[in-house]
């Protein structure tokens, strides 16, 4: 499974870095703990909010329509 976590940051300019947690914590512990403190502090504070749709189970087909029309952004997530 592959999963990323963006960290932007603002000095000098406003930037985006992408890490592979497979391949971030191998090459760099500690940074990518301070990557995740990071994170976490911003998204508890409220400076940035993940974009999350919700749907339910039965509107799966719904929810790929949206994705490959690119209705959405962020994540869908299919509820029970």
């Amino acid at each position: 499974m592959f999963a990323a976590i963006a960290r932007a940051e603002l000095t000098p300019g406003p930037r985006l870095v992408l890490h592979t947690v497979e391949s971030a914590v191998g090459k760099d512990p500690a940074r990518f703990r301070t990557d995740v403190e990071a994170l976490v502090g911003q998204l508890s504070s409220g400076a940035i909010t993940p974009e999350v749709t919700t749907l339910p189970l039965a509107q799966a087909a719904e929810a790929h329509r949206l994705l490959e029309s690119r209705q959405v952004t962020g994540k869908i997530v299919l509820l029970p």
